[in-house]
């Protein structure tokens, strides 16, 4: 059953001028046996989209892909709402050219949504690996939980106080198409609040579910930097942060009231208070606050169970780790 559902998944791929990593997923992709749609939302200058155009017809055998090229003017996330409405699938996951998705852990996602219909997506914790020698170690956990509740403003509340991206996830297609503003509207507020945006459009919708075990891996680039803390910082106390929050809000609160009543203020104050109280439990420490304990516990504890399959990865684990060069070939 989970196999013959894999024709009703998209993979839809926003790439950008990075041949190496849209070279590095196909082939991973086909080393997988990814027996499903890929929609690539490029948004490349010419040269770059020629290349992945010629990229897609060396590395593509086998595979079943739509190659949808963007302006430059279009943003990332208009461009990934754009490609969403040409989805034709019951279901749709997002994975950027520089992911990796495991093929099991979206089979179960997926045969978890058919028979879980109060769920919208379903995703999970995720491997991050860097050879940046900045960071503290090469392969790190990033965690994901359960999002569940009665009301959407309760699950988008709930969501902030534990956030973390829902991103990696398998999604019902009309529910990330709402998230993204259907392709028509442009995110016109800072990126930061957009992806709380974009979360909490998910969590307006039904309840999201993580699984046990990895659901797949992301990479953090040398060159690139952990600047959460700071923009976030100044963010804050920019002059125009309470308008950007405002937008941020009131996008997540439309999707709100297309799934319960309520006045359009109640759900704007609520979600904007959901927003702030993810400011202080993320950022306490510099705000001079004092987070729910069991938040940071909780993350420390699914770390610690997951690190072992690190040290021991199964087969689609370490596949993907030598593919990024985080793990020897067997035969070494």
């Amino acid at each position: 059953m989970a196999a013959s559902l894999l024709q009703d998944l998209t993979a839809l791929v926003p790439t950008y001028n990075r041949p190496r990593f849209f070279t590095r997923f196909l082939d991973y992709a086909r080393a997988s046996g990814f027996d499903m749609p890929i929609l690539v939302a490029d948004g490349s200058e010419t040269p770059g989209a020629d290349a992945n155009a010629e990229i897609i017809a060396r590395h593509g055998a086998g595979l079943t892909i739509e190659h949808q090229r963007y302006g430059t003017d279009v943003t990332p996330g208009l461009r990934v709402g754009i490609a969403l409405q040409t989805v034709g699938t019951r279901y749709c996951m997002l994975c950027a050219d520089d992911d990796f998705v495991f093929l099991p852990k979206v089979k179960e996602a997926l045969f978890r949504l058919e028979l879980e219909t109060d769920c919208v997506a379903i995703g999970g914790p995720m491997i991050v690996f860097t050879d940046n020698p900045a960071k503290p170690a090469p392969l790190r956990v990033h965690v994901a939980h359960d999002v569940t509740g009665p009301s959407a403003l309760q699950r988008i509340d709930a969501h902030m106080t534990q956030y973390r991206p829902t991103f990696y996830s398998v999604f019902r297609t009309p529910a990330i198409q709402a998230a993204y503003g259907r392709g028509k509207e442009e995110f016109d507020f800072w990126p930061r609040l957009a992806e709380l945006s974009l979360s909490a459009g998910i969590m307006a919708q039904g309840n999201y579910r993580a699984l046990n075990g990895f659901f797949g891996m992301r990479e953090m680039h040398p060159d690139q930097h952990s600047r959460t803390s700071g923009q976030w910082m100044d963010m804050i106390v920019h002059r125009d942060f309470s308008a950007h929050l405002e937008a941020a809000a009131a996008h997540a609160a439309r999707i709100v009231l297309e799934h319960e009543e309520m006045p359009f203020e109640t759900a704007l104050n609520a979600i904007k208070l959901a927003f702030l109280r993810f400011v202080h439990v993320t950022y306490a420490p510099t705000l001079r606050g004092t987070p729910a304990r069991e938040v940071p516990e909780r993350h420390a504890a699914q770390r610690a169970a997951l690190a072992p399959m690190l040290k021991a990865p199964p087969a689609e684990i370490a596949e993907a780790l030598r593919a990024v060069g985080m793990l020897p070939d067997a035969a070494e």
